[in-house]
């Protein structure tokens, strides 16, 4: 029986193929990227894919369909939370 160490070293192996080139590879820091914001696709049942772009200064929060269909927008959702909070 092989120890978690040998295991590990032939994973490794295995992973890195000879045809995988990486000569041409550069570090790409992404952070920096991100910084900037992000641009997503959105895509939903039944009506035509949208893009959206989120400066660095947002969050994402996924709503469950149930509460998301009560809200036609993010203004709206902002409202009512921002209500809901101020009478806290």
């Amino acid at each position: 029986m092989k120890s978690k160490h040998e295991n590990h070293n032939m994973r490794e192996q295995d992973e890195m193929l000879e045809e995988y080139d990486f000569s041409d590879a550069s570090v790409v820091s992404y952070r920096e990227r991100a910084k900037e914001g992000v641009s997503v696709t959105i895509y939903a049942p039944d009506k035509e894919a949208f893009e959206a772009a989120f400066p660095n200064s947002r969050k994402f929060i996924l709503l469950d369909s149930d509460i998301a269909s009560n809200f036609p927008d993010a203004q709206s959702v902002n409202s009512a939370l921002r209500n809901y909070m101020s009478s806290q």
